[in-house]
Formats: structure tokens, C-alpha cells, sequence
């Protein structure tokens, strides 16, 4: 995460191969973005966690879904997002604003750095991660069960990038 931009401690990404608007985009950018926190408060074992990182979880779970609405709506009624909230800090992002247009083209490349943050035991397994993490909704499920879904994706999409 030490090179991730967080808006507050948000990492946005697009799995661009999975999404199809602006909207699926920045949906899909919400779960990288709540799996990263997750992977880094656990560690790979969520036994460990007590309440304060619960209570941390929770707090990024509606802090993604508040800033996902507000997002959509800007986005919607014809405004832009700063690219700062997107970009890594590496890249010493500009002053660019994005629209519906260009807003995938954008942060789909910390798609592939959350992803391999995330699956940094098994780099090979972070596509296998994108993809099944688009069908597990972490933002709608409970805290507690969580960070045992982003550990069990995680430990689904290295065996799976081994069988290949």
C-alpha cells in the first residue's frame, strides 16, 4: 500500500477487462479497494483481527459506498473526479479531471498494482483475483465475514493461476 493513493485511505482501481461503464468501473475500483485494506489489516489471517480493525473495516466499507454514490452522481450529472483520488503517488498525478469518457482508461492502471498488493504471495494469481473478485461483493457483505472471503478468493486465484 506504501505507494497507493488513499481518499481517506482509498485505492481506487478499475478491473477494466470486467468493467463495462463508469459506473461498473468505479463499483469494481470500490472492492479492490476495500480487499486491499482488508489483506493489509490481516495479513492473511483473519483470526488476528480484533475489534478496532473490524470497526476499520466497517468504516471502509462506508466510506467506499459514500464515496461510490457521490462519485456516480458527479459523474452522471456531467462532472469530473479529480485523477488525484486514482493515481498512484508515484506518478505525481496532474490536475486531471475525469469524466465517464476517460475514467476507466484512467485508473485501470492501478488496477494491476492493487491487485498485485494484494496477491503479493502469488503475483501470477492477481488476474484469477480480478476476476472472481468481480463477483463477490465485499462492499455488501458483513465485516465479520469479509476478510475470510478476500482470503479465500485470494487462496482460490493462486491455485488457479498454477493451473495454468
Amino acid at each position: 500500500m506504501k505507494n497507493l493513493v488513499l481518499f481517506p485511505m482509498l485505492l481506487s482501481v478499475c478491473l477494466s477487462a470486467h468493467a463495462q461503464t463508469a459506473g461498473d468501473c468505479l463499483k469494481e475500483s470500490i472492492e479492490v479497494a476495500i480487499s486491499l485494506k482488508i489483506s493489509s489489516l490481516s495479513a492473511g489471517d483473519c483470526s488476528h483481527l480484533g475489534i478496532e480493525q473490524f470497526k476499520e473495516i466497517e468504516g471502509t466499507i462506508q466510506n467506499k459506498k459514500r464515496f461510490l454514490k457521490n462519485a456516480l452522481a458527479s459523474l452522471n450529472s456531467g462532472q469530473k473526479i479529480p485523477a488525484r483520488f486514482f493515481m498512484s503517488i508515484s506518478e505525481n498525478p496532474s490536475e486531471l479531471e475525469l469524466d465517464k469518457n476517460n475514467l476507466c482508461g484512467v485508473v485501470s492502471k492501478t488496477s494491476a498494482e492493487g491487485a498485485k498488493e494484494i496477491m503479493k504471495d502469488c503475483p501470477a494469481g492477481a488476474g484469477a483475483f480480478q476476476s472472481m473478485l468481480s463477483l463477490s461483493r465485499i462492499s455488501e457483505s458483513n465485516p465479520n465475514s469479509a476478510c475470510s472471503t478476500v482470503n479465500d478468493i485470494k487462496i482460490k486465484a493462486c491455485k488457479e493461476s498454477q493451473k495454468k
